[in-house]
């Protein structure tokens, strides 16, 4: 993930940015929803 704020590379489950101190946690969220949406999507198209 990228801080929003500053550019900076995210650890993985980062909550705050190291460089700039942003919180992250809404970037986290969306990731994991992401990832959630398209392993969902490969299931659903594996039972079709």
């Amino acid at each position: 993930m990228i801080c929003k704020n500053c550019g900076n590379e995210l650890d993985d489950g980062a909550v705050f940015c190291c460089n700039c101190g942003t919180k992250c946690e809404e970037e986290r969220t969306q990731l994991y929803t992401k990832m959630f949406l398209k392993d969902s999507f490969a299931e659903n198209a594996e039972q079709d």
